[in-house]
């Protein structure tokens, strides 16, 4: 039997499978082969999510002819750039060429009407070298009107950049749009020594997340949730379907932030009352110096229900357990990240502490597993709740010591958290 023919009688189910694990050049190669892949590859699983680097993908024949091809499949999009620590004079160089080709692409969607309903942008360090890139993407989200989804995490824009692009996908979207992260997008202290417009752009920020009617998900930063006043704003003005508040604290937004910022206990009462059903996440970045202003952001009136500490090197335990313990009739998730720790005592404190935990997510070291998993095995057996422990790797040494990432997770699923995990 001729093995060739035998290649072209594979289904073609098979080959969208092959496919999948193809990169985009390789599938447009495939694509022009015969009719039989080109059919194969017509399959909306192949393109339901796409990834564009303006400053790769662009030059690369196969991006924009598969957007054409395909672009009614495609529900989901990443715009971002690959290289943003080039040297200053070679983007200059590139920059009319990304342009040009930036319009070209987000035309093929305009010109076609095609709805995307998740828009990530990512890694735009060198925006401020392309003004008129802006104009194009404000053009192609207010051609947009079934975003749902909407993530601005690691963009870097300019404040005045992302105010812009967040009012044009508002224009039409703010009826669909349920998920918003502007987590780490842009820097607030650039704006601190321009007090008059830094209040001109905060006002107008309260407006555009205030507008968003079916708000079910706001990813924010501390320091842009403060000098914004955006507790106040959705309090005031609207948000009325707010379920999920993930709040990102770094080191750098806790310095020289006075009490007088910070939200007290009035602030999140009142929004309990408005957003009965409401949620909030922290997660602590890197936290080395400002120790003294978590336990004024950490008041216990906060609705918490999930907490993640993330350090690299020097974190004070004690930090940490009050966390767990102020809050430990309402925390369902616990995330910790620390590689200078052992996370036995952690683990057991939280155990203890918070009996509505559902959830842990850790990374570190771990000595004596084998005690671990018994004192694990007895809170099972008094009813506390039931774990499993997932173990990925272990290093050998004169003790246990687990050095990668862990999961210990109860049996209950992560149906809140879900919604939660977003775009990330």
């Amino acid at each position: 039997m001729d093995p060739i023919n035998n290649v072209f009688n594979i289904p073609l189910e098979l080959w969208t499978k092959i496919f999948t694990y193809l990169p985009r050049r390789d599938r447009f190669v495939c694509m022009c082969v015969c009719p039989r892949w080109r059919e194969a590859m017509d399959v909306p699983s192949l393109w339901k999510h796409m990834i564009v680097r303006l400053d790769t993908d662009f030059f690369e024949v196969s991006t924009i002819q598969l957007t054409i091809e395909f672009c009614k499949y495609i529900k989901s999009l990443e715009l971002r750039f690959e290289y943003s620590d080039e040297p200053i004079q070679w983007i200059n160089h590139k920059m009319l060429d990304i342009t040009k080709r930036t319009y070209r692409f987000l035309s093929i969607f305009v010109n076609k009407n095609r709805q995307i309903k998740k828009l990530i942008f990512n890694n735009f360090c060198v925006f401020y070298k392309a003004k008129k890139i802006l104009y194009y993407l404000t053009m192609f989200l207010r051609s947009q009107c079934k975003i749902r989804v909407i993530s601005f995490n690691g963009s870097f824009f300019t404040k005045k950049s992302f105010i812009k692009l967040l009012t044009s996908s508002l224009s039409t979207n703010n009826k669909s749009i349920e998920y918003l992260d502007m987590q780490n997008c842009y820097c607030e202290s650039e704006y601190l020594t321009m007090p008059n417009q830094f209040n001109v752009l905060a006002s107008q920020l309260i407006i555009c997340i205030t507008s968003i009617e079916h708000l079910l998900v706001l990813r924010i930063d501390f320091q842009s949730m403060i000098n914004n006043n955006v507790l106040n704003g959705i309090l005031n003005h609207g948000c009325k379907h707010l379920e999920h508040l993930d709040i990102r604290i770094a080191d750098h937004d806790l310095i020289n932030v006075s009490n007088s910022k910070l939200y007290h206990n009035s602030i999140w009462l009142n929004l309990k009352k408005k957003l009965p059903f409401l949620k909030v996440s922290m997660i602590f970045y890197n936290i080395v110096y400002e120790y003294s202003c978590i336990d004024n952001i950490l008041t216990r009136s906060i609705p918490l229900f999930s907490i993640a500490w993330v350090s690299d090197g020097f974190l004070l335990k004690d930090v940490v357990q009050n966390s767990f313990r102020k809050y430990s009739n309402s925390i369902e998730f616990v995330k910790l990240v620390m590689k200078e720790y052992y996370l036995n005592e952690f683990i057991q404190f939280a155990v203890q502490e918070c009996p509505k935990l559902r959830w842990m997510e850790l990374s570190g070291r771990i000595f004596n597993v084998r005690g671990l998993q018994q004192y694990l095995l007895e809170a099972n057996f008094r009813g506390f709740k039931n774990f499993d422990i997932y173990v990925r790797s272990i290093e050998q040494s004169d003790e246990i010591t687990i050095s990668c990432d862990r999961v210990f997770k109860s049996s209950v699923k992560r149906s809140l958290l879900s919604n939660c995990g977003g775009c990330n």
